[in-house]
């Protein structure tokens, strides 16, 4: 990925950039994503929303 993904603050950041491509854009969101499930204090570990355990 040519641009860091901190550079972008909201999603419509990434959305409407108008040189990203659909699948740089994806794999921002996708980061997003698994950041957000990252277990606190174990970010190697992923809890999806919903799942008690």
């Amino acid at each position: 990925m040519s641009q860091p993904v901190s550079r972008y603050l909201h999603p419509f950041d990434v959305a409407g950039h108008p040189t990203l491509e659909p699948e740089v854009k994806r794999a921002i969101f996708a980061s997003w994503g698994s950041d957000r499930s990252a277990v606190e204090g174990q970010p190697a570990l992923r809890k999806p929303p919903g799942v008690p355990r």
